[in-house]
């Protein structure tokens, strides 16, 4: 548990639990067009496919290609079962829409009349390399698109996962493209917060951004953390140095959002404009804690 810190002086405490959308708008990524398949990913597999996106692609004519592609059988196997053939489950629904940090995939497990739920977050395809590939064993669903440690996708047909491949590459180029945007924002922050250390007397909270830190503590007590998140942006918005803590605050609801890349962030805003905080040690910490989250 990590605690929320409140304008008054007083506590508001909110769970964490591990991004996509953030203060920017993410461009259109530039993709790769290589179409040399060969080599190998994964022991025992080869690739067959590279993801092969137009630069002027976008994400709606992706997923069009998707849709009109997914003819064969999508097949999901999770956790550790993500390189055997144990626990079957196939794949019903693949919403792109339900979450603008992640996919969620509707399985349902082979025996089971139950209807599962497992969200793909686009922060853990960071370190994947990502292409289609096929098993040496020969078995149903042989084209693969593994991601290490988190799940497999397995198809029967070719077509559909080349384009699966090609989808959850566009992502993933568009999460690396939101990390250097923000690289490149805290590098323009840094003068910023020296000045702001410099000075002898700090500015004061205005009525309106008040206002604006009140009602996203209010939010973070409902568990409305990305409504929250929201608020603090507008108040950011207003000034973005008056009120260090907003930061840490900001980077605990993009955590409990499950948007790491943007939690860390924003505490990398906190520690330039409060370097010497008493609790500058553990913001760190949790820094590294994230980072941990896609750098496996």
């Amino acid at each position: 548990m990590r605690l929320l810190k409140n304008l008054s002086g007083c506590i508001l405490c909110i769970t964490i639990a591990v991004v996509f959308s953030g203060c920017v708008t993410a461009p259109e990524p530039i993709m790769n067009r290589s179409s040399n398949a060969s080599g190998s990913l994964t022991p025992g597999y080869d690739v067959v496919y590279y993801p092969q996106i137009p630069a002027d692609k976008t994400w709606s004519q992706v997923t069009d290609d998707l849709r009109q592609a997914n003819r064969g059988t999508i097949w999901i196997y999770t956790g550790e079962d993500y390189l055997t053939y144990s626990r079957p489950a196939v794949v019903k629904h693949l919403d792109f829409s339900k979450k603008p940090n992640g996919l969620e995939i509707h399985y349902q497990r082979v025996g089971s009349n139950d209807i599962r739920v497992f969200t793909l977050f686009y922060y853990q395809l960071i370190k994947a390399s990502l292409a289609t590939q096929i098993g040496r064993d020969g078995r149903q669903g042989r084209y693969a698109i593994i991601i290490p440690e988190i799940l497999t996708f397995r198809a029967t047909d070719l077509t559909t996962a080349q384009r699966l491949t090609d989808a959850l590459f566009f992502r993933q180029q568009q999460v690396k493209n939101v990390m250097t945007q923000y690289d490149e924002q805290l590098v323009r922050f840094e003068p910023v917060a020296a000045q702001y250390r410099a000075l002898a007397v700090k500015p004061a909270v205005s009525e309106e951004q008040r206002k604006l830190f009140v009602q996203a503590n209010a939010l973070a007590q409902q568990k409305e953390y990305g409504k929250a998140l929201t608020q603090y942006e507008k108040a950011i918005a207003l000034d973005r140095t008056v009120y260090p803590e907003a930061y840490f605050n900001m980077a605990l609801l993009a955590a409990q959002e499950q948007r790491p890349v943007t939690a860390i962030f924003y505490m990398r805003h906190y520690l330039l404009l409060r370097p010497d905080a008493t609790d500058a040690r553990s913001a760190q910490d949790k820094i590294y804690e994230w980072e941990m989250l896609f750098q496996k």
